[in-house]
């Protein structure tokens, strides 16, 4: 599957903050972000992306969110999440 701009766009962020050894290109919008099987992310990482997605977007990303999982399962939930709770 092809990422959609935005989804683009936050893998971008991704490969910049977390300093992946990839092109944002080729993560997957399906790829599971915290698995094994995908991009093998860790909770630091998840954190960090967090961060700059608050900062850059305001997309009310909260540490005690129980949906938080769910937003961060791949560069196509999060995109969707992001882009449906943004307000920058």
């Amino acid at each position: 599957m092809e990422q959609t701009p935005f989804q683009l766009e936050i893998a971008q962020l991704m490969v910049e903050v977390l300093h992946l050894d990839m092109a944002a290109e080729q993560i997957s919008p399906e790829e599971p972000l915290f698995s094994d099987d995908g991009l093998a992310l860790d909770s630091i990482d998840g954190l960090e992306l967090a961060t700059v997605l608050e900062k850059k977007y305001s997309c009310g990303l909260r540490s005690d969110d129980k949906s938080n999982d769910q937003a961060f399962t791949s560069l196509a939930t999060l995109a969707a999440f992001v882009e449906k709770n943004k307000t920058k």
